[in-house]
C-alpha cells in the first residue's frame, strides 16, 4: 500500500496490473454528515458530469450510498475504469460538511472533522492501493478537494492527492475546481 502525502502522485496499473474496478472511499473519524462527491472532466477540463448524493450514478461510476454516521469508509464511490466513457480525463473527489449549513453537531469547518482520508482498493481482492490521509488545516473551509484521479495516454489511471481546503455547494465546488484546471 502506498500511503501518499499532498501532491503525491501513483499509476495505479503499476501497482495492480489487474485492476479494472476500484472503490474510492472516504471516511472521518467526527460525527457529521460529509457528502462525498465526484466531478468528471473532459479532455478541455470541463466539468461534464457530477457523481453525489442527488445523482448516484453515471456510466462506469457510482456513489454506494450516503453515510450520516463517520465510521469505517463512510461513504465509496465504485468506479469500472473500462465501462468510463472516453470522454472523461479526470474525475475529481471531495467532500463537504452537508451539516454546516445548519451547524448540525457544532460541526461548522474541516478543523472540527477528525482522521479524514481517501483512499483506493481493488473491488474484486478487496487489496488497498494507496491512501492519502488528510492533514491539511482545515480551520474556515466548509469542504475539501481530497484527490484526482487522472487518465494517462496510454490509458492508464494516475491517482493524485490534492489536500485543497474548499467552501460551497456541490455546484460551487464543481465550478472551482474547472476554473482551477483553466
Amino acid at each position: 500500500m502506498v500511503s501518499l502525502q499532498k501532491g503525491g502522485k501513483v499509476n495505479l496499473k503499476k501497482e495492480d496490473y489487474s485492476l479494472k474496478v476500484i472503490e474510492v472511499g472516504l471516511g472521518w473519524d467526527t460525527k457529521t454528515d460529509l457528502d462525498s462527491m465526484a466531478f468528471l472532466f473532459d479532455v478541455s477540463g470541463k466539468l461534464r458530469k457530477t457523481v453525489c448524493f442527488t445523482s448516484k450514478n453515471h456510466t462506469g461510476i457510482f456513489l454506494n450510498g450516503d453515510n450520516l454516521t463517520g465510521e469505517g469508509d463512510d461513504e465509496i464511490i465504485t468506479v469500472t475504469l473500462e465501462e468510463l466513457p472516453s470522454w472523461v480525463k479526470r474525475i475529481s473527489f471531495g467532500a463537504n460538511i452537508f451539516a454546516a449549513k445548519w451547524k448540525l453537531w457544532g460541526v461548522k469547518d474541516f478543523s472540527q472533522v477528525n482522521g479524514a482520508y481517501i483512499r483506493i482498493v481493488n473491488s474484486v481482492t478487496k487489496r488497498e492501493i494507496c491512501r492519502y490521509d488528510l492533514k491539511e488545516v482545515g480551520k474556515g473551509f466548509d469542504a475539501f478537494h481530497f484527490a484526482d484521479l487522472v487518465r494517462l495516454d496510454n490509458d492508464e489511471w494516475e491517482f493524485v492527492s490534492i489536500g485543497k481546503g474548499m467552501k460551497g455547494s456541490i455546484d460551487s465546488l464543481g465550478q472551482q475546481i474547472e476554473k482551477s484546471n483553466v
